[in-house]
């Protein structure tokens, strides 16, 4: 099984209007469309281990990862974080061994960066192997990184796993395929689409429901012709590693998971959940969002309500029947609410108590 994901509990608030729910252990993410510059190493990028920081480029992310795999202290260690860590995996006997290694056989090496810049800042994921003499395979590690005034540290974004999950796990030809959308004919057609926005493009959040059920089913056919195949294959020999790589750059835009605060969740209960467009019955729901509803339909069936603060705006999406289900989206401005012609029911996900909810067309 893959780690278990990281868990944030809202403080919500819930109107008079509808009945709470259980939403504890509740995960939001807003899946934004991004521009992400995929490199990828196809004989991946040889880094040797060095003595002190002088000789790391800190400008370069390779360089932080450099100076990751060579710290040989606490105090350099910790250097490499933009928020020191409470605590270090690392300790004393470790950086003993980084002294003592010999650095003709023991290397790591970057393989792909998946850079993006987000709220600007810019942000990269670094996929690594760690060749060791004493072991008979390579380590792989994903290292999330941000960039401040031109140096590059190790930093934690939250909300990130299912990226990380993927770019780890998944061979960087299969996602240098699926990011561009283009068919790999090792994968099957039904299995790309699973992974697929119903627009056609790639899904983080659907990729890693697929991957958790490719695991918890043992299918290792499938996951054959997804995962690393250092992973799946004990005589795969991989792409040997060299000094002066060059990565190959892949221009593409996604939809990438950011977590959402200040949230709210709730379901209507049966007394409050018909609209009706005529006066008398509008009065329960003035200088509401659901006034909105009343231009939608002439009766309409509540069922479901999710809000949330996105650049300084209120959304709310509102879940009906009509006489079958819809839903819609509305903005609060100035005190006012109207509908939000933005379909953001496309790039919303949720996750409640471990089962993936889609609102909308995800």
């Amino acid at each position: 099984m893959k780690n278990s994901r990281i868990v944030i509990f809202f403080l919500l608030t819930i109107h008079a209007f509808g009945q709470e729910t259980d939403i504890s252990n509740l995960i939001v993410s807003n899946n934004l469309m991004i521009n992400v510059n995929f490199m990828v190493y196809e004989n991946p990028l040889k880094i040797k281990q060095v003595n002190s920081k002088s000789q790391i480029n800190y400008a370069n992310s390779a360089g932080l990862l450099q100076s990751f795999y060579s710290a040989n202290t606490k105090e350099w260690a910790d250097s490499d974080y933009l928020i020191k860590p409470a605590t270090l995996v690392r300790d004393q006997e470790h950086f003993d061994a980084v002294k003592k290694r010999n650095v003709v056989k023991n290397y790591i090496q970057l393989e792909s960066v998946y850079n993006f810049e987000y709220n600007n800042r810019q942000f990269a994921f670094l996929k690594y192997a760690i060749t060791d003499e004493h072991l008979p395979f390579a380590l792989l590690g994903i290292l999330s990184t941000e960039k401040v005034n031109n140096r590059w540290y190790i930093s934690q974004m939250l909300n990130q796993n299912q990226v990380t999950t993927i770019l780890v796990n998944f061979d960087n030809s299969v996602l240098k395929s699926l990011f561009t959308n283009t068919h790999n004919p090792n994968i099957d057609l039904n299995v790309e689409k699973s992974m697929q926005m119903k627009t056609g493009t790639f899904s983080f959040a659907k990729t890693d429901r697929l991957f958790d059920d490719l695991i918890n089913q043992g299918n290792k056919a499938v996951l054959r012709t997804l995962k690393d195949k250092r992973n799946v294959d004990a005589t795969f020999k991989a792409p040997i590693a060299i000094e002066n790589s060059k990565a190959t750059l892949y221009k593409v835009e996604l939809p990438h998971p950011f977590l959402m605060d200040s949230t709210r969740y709730l379901e209507y209960g049966e007394t409050d959940s018909v609209v009706l467009s005529n006066t008398e019955n509008m009065k329960l729901w003035q200088d509401k969002s659901e006034s909105i509803l009343a231009n939608e339909a002439s009766s309409i069936k509540l069922d479901s309500k999710f809000g949330f603060y996105w650049q300084s705006k209120e959304y709310i999406i509102i879940t009906y029947f009509s006489p079958i289900k819809n839903t819609i989206v509305i903005v609060k401005e100035n005190g006012s609410f109207r509908k939000e012609t933005v379909e953001f029911q496309k790039f919303i996900s949720t996750y409640k108590k471990g089962h993936f909810v889609e609102i909308g067309a995800v």
